[in-house]
């Protein structure tokens, strides 16, 4: 048995896609888009805009609230990285 909690858990671009059993291209096709922009949705680096969030929520039955847009906490190249500014 679900728990009410487990119910109204945000899912993510990904595990709904995932459970619909479709590939990123798939789910591209089906909105319009490329699967570049699905994989920058899954890994969450960018957020569905005004024109793809409606259909996403209608495309996996879902409101917005039940997504999960968070953006990750990746704040850039670990420390250490040649890339990586020291703060002074």
């Amino acid at each position: 048995m679900t728990s009410t909690t487990e119910a109204t858990q945000p899912k993510t671009v990904r595990d709904l896609r995932i459970e619909r059993g479709i590939t990123q291209e798939q789910l591209a096709i089906e909105l319009g888009t490329s699967p570049g922009v699905v994989i920058y949705w899954e890994k969450k680096a960018r957020r569905p805009g005004s024109r793809f969030l409606p259909l996403l929520c209608k495309y996996f039955g879902v409101t917005v609230e039940q997504l999960d847009l968070a953006p990750n906490k990746v704040l850039g190249p670990p420390i250490g990285h040649p890339f990586r500014r020291s703060i002074q």
